[in-house]
């Protein structure tokens, strides 16, 4: 239903569309980027070939223009590659297997890894629309998907994958929402599930095969490349990576410019929640079976590096991007429900020289880092929901009414009104995509500031839930009303005011501005004593304080100086910081209790084992586990191998088996056979 929008937008979906590439039919989705101008995806929906039955819910193709003088461009996978069963499309999911599943050794990764992919061993596929409404699409792709290969008399394990699509118009980003649920058999046999998952896997153009365009208007690898878990690395080369501090929201983004004359585009994943939310990324991370964050460094491919897949060296020449877990989480990763993995990304395309991808992935630090706030005035923010796109686990959202699954806010109407407080202090946000549930009107009006504005709303009638996208770009306080139309009341909140609104709520100032008795806001000046220049005071000037380095008390003018956090104030009125000891005196004055007599050595890891017979000192470990006998207790500071010894190298051989024990050499490949593995072996 038509909610006070824009008729020049619209999203449309057209099931059963005539195919592309090969396949007899598509399901086309058609949506207005923040330009107005089209943009199309064709998901893979009917392929007549028995030898690839189930190749379905991916992008084959998708366009998009750049601006309303450029042609269009088109990004195909190859047809050729469907027929061989590889995943070549946008966003379908990849998943490497354990040996021990494979039987054999893979020729890049030795004896570790080999690939299902869904169109391959993908079978029972649904794909419809959850919500169809004029400017928003949530489009559902659900499957089950193989773990393990065929093998003779031995059945064969499967996952269920949910993978949600959101649209709305304006928008440059789609939603991209996966859920693997590995529940129904991993507790009781884990290693059919020692997978990874690389979601969304996305190659509209192979490495052998340059017979069209990608996403940039071009076949070789792109002009260069950043990704961010926790920390920021960036590249123009492959040959070397500038470190660029850490990082929050984990991101993967790819660029031509028009400085290289190859064009002027950009392709980028931003993660809708922080890394310490949700560790996703895939890397091998040295081989460990969790999801971790290292660099990936691949000895048998030369010691190139590349993360998340997206490798445009030499040997691939083309523009992959890839998500998704490190290998073995299907069975244990981090960030979500056991038994589960789910993430969401923005999926960005746009030119490089209008900074979407920047901007995007700046807004989403600032939601995280709390330079963007939300504040319901009426109504109430939702705090929980899904975990995730098929997984119903309830999940506390972070920050209050953000909706992780599909990056929009979420909050619960009041007699049909919802007012919103938009707090975005230094940064810009576009075109935010607001939720509004106990809706039951039948129009709606949307005003900011007071002023009624245009904007793409979509209700779901079966559920009373309005999809609202604003379409300008929020800077400062902004306090936005959606309302039922005629529902009698209109927020009379003008810029910079305070007090009532008019509809039995109050007009809010910015954070750190207070409300005047002539029901204006003021910001108070930060001078650092007398008037505040807002009624107030910052106390009487004409006294300097006086705190020396170290020093507690009085500061000479009636207040006090204070200690560091962690230290204490000693009676001389210097400051003091307790030793980290476990039991006995603090180095200060006080103490952190009686050492037990049994223990006069000391517990600095404090797992109740003293140090003189704890396997692993200084790692947390009380169950003392040595699997391998080798008097090293099984936590990260002590034992990465199983047998006898340390592992130098962190690369999970033992040195007394490592034939490069102090080097990163997992495969242990040695083509000479002289008992030295290729990585440190100069001949």
């Amino acid at each position: 239903m038509l909610l006070a929008a824009s008729p020049a937008l619209a999203v449309t979906f057209e099931p059963a569309a005539p195919g592309v590439n090969g396949f007899t039919t598509v399901d086309r989705v058609t949506w207005k980027d923040s330009k107005g101008l089209d943009r199309e995806f064709f998901f893979a929906r009917e392929y007549p070939n028995a030898k690839v039955p189930s190749i379905k819910g991916y992008v084959t193709r998708l366009t998009w223009q750049p601006d309303l003088f450029a042609s269009r461009i088109i990004a195909d996978e190859n047809p050729a590659g469907i027929n061989e069963s590889n995943a070549q499309g946008w966003g379908t999911n990849v998943m490497h297997m354990h040996w021990s599943q494979y039987g054999g050794s893979h020729p890049v990764f030795g004896s570790g890894f080999s690939a299902t992919t869904s169109k391959r061993d993908g079978f029972d596929f649904t794909q419809q629309p959850v919500f169809q409404g004029p400017h928003h699409l949530l489009f559902r792709v659900a499957y089950r998907q193989y773990t393990t290969l065929l093998k003779p008399g031995v059945a064969r394990k499967s996952v269920k994958v949910t993978t949600d699509w959101f649209f709305a118009d304006g928008l440059d980003a789609v939603i991209y929402a996966i859920t693997i649920d590995a529940t129904p058999g991993f507790s009781t046999d884990a290693t059919a599930f020692r997978n990874n998952t690389l979601a969304p896997y996305s190659l509209v153009t192979a490495a052998p095969w340059n017979g069209t365009s990608d996403w940039a208007g071009g076949t070789d690898g792109p002009d260069g490349q950043s990704f961010g878990d926790f920390k920021t690395f960036t590249t123009n080369d492959m040959a070397s990576w500038t470190y660029g501090g850490t990082n929050t929201v984990p991101f993967i983004w790819q660029w031509v410019t028009p400085a290289s004359g190859r064009g002027d585009a950009e392709a980028a994943y931003v993660q809708t929640e922080t890394y310490e939310q949700k560790a996703a990324g895939e890397g091998f991370a040295g081989g460990a079976d969790a999801q971790g964050s290292r660099l990936p460094v691949y000895p048998d491919l030369g010691g190139l590096e590349y993360s998340y897949q997206m490798n445009f060296f030499d040997a691939y020449g083309s523009k992959r991007l890839t998500w998704g877990t490190q290998h073995g989480a299907l069975y244990g990763g981090s960030g979500s429900t056991p038994g589960f993995i789910n993430y969401s990304l923005a999926m960005h395309i746009g030119r490089f020289s209008d900074h979407g991808a920047t901007n995007l992935l700046r807004e989403t630090e600032a939601i995280h880092s709390g330079a963007i706030t939300v504040q319901a005035l009426t109504g109430t923010l939702v705090t929980t929901g899904p975990e995730g796109s098929g997984n119903a686990t309830p999940h506390v959202y972070a920050p209050a009414g953000f909706n992780h699954v599909y990056r929009t806010w979420e909050v619960r109407a009041a007699s049909n009104t919802a007012r919103l407080r938009f707090d975005t202090a230094g940064v810009t946000y576009a075109r935010p995509v607001i939720v509004v549930r106990n809706f039951t009107g039948t129009t709606a009006t949307v005003t900011v500031n007071g002023v009624t504005v245009a904007a793409e709303s979509s209700l779901d009638d079966a559920r009373n839930v309005l999809y609202v996208t604003l379409t300008s770009v929020l800077s400062g306080t902004n306090v936005i009303v959606i309302s039922a139309s005629g529902s009698g009341c209109t927020s009379t909140c003008a810029p910079n005011t305070c007090g009532s609104d008019g509809c039995g709520g109050s007009c809010g100032c910015a954070s750190g501005a207070v409300c005047l008795t002539n029901l204006t806001c003021c910001m108070p000046n930060d001078e650092p004593c007398g008037p505040d220049g807002c009624g107030g005071s910052h106390g009487p000037c004409g006294c300097t304080p006086s705190c020396a380095p170290g020093s507690c008390g009085t500061n000479g003018c009636g207040g006090t100086c204070a200690c560091t956090s962690g230290s204490v104030c000693l009676a001389n009125q210097t400051c003091c910081v307790p030793n980290s000891s476990t039991c006995g005196a603090d180095g200060c004055g006080g103490t952190h209790g009686e050492c037990p007599t049994s223990c006069a050595p000391g517990d600095q890891d404090g797992d109740g084992v003293c140090d003189d017979r704890d396997t692993c000192g200084g790692c947390y470990n009380p169950q003392q586990t040595d699997a391998d006998g080798d008097g090293l207790g099984e936590c990260w500071a002590c034992d990465w191998c199983a047998g006898p010894g340390t592992d130098s190298d962190w690369d999970g051989v033992c040195d007394g088996a490592d034939n490069c024990p102090t080097t990163w050499n997992q495969s242990q490949r040695d083509d000479d056979g002289d008992g030295i593995g290729n990585s440190c072996d100069a001949t």
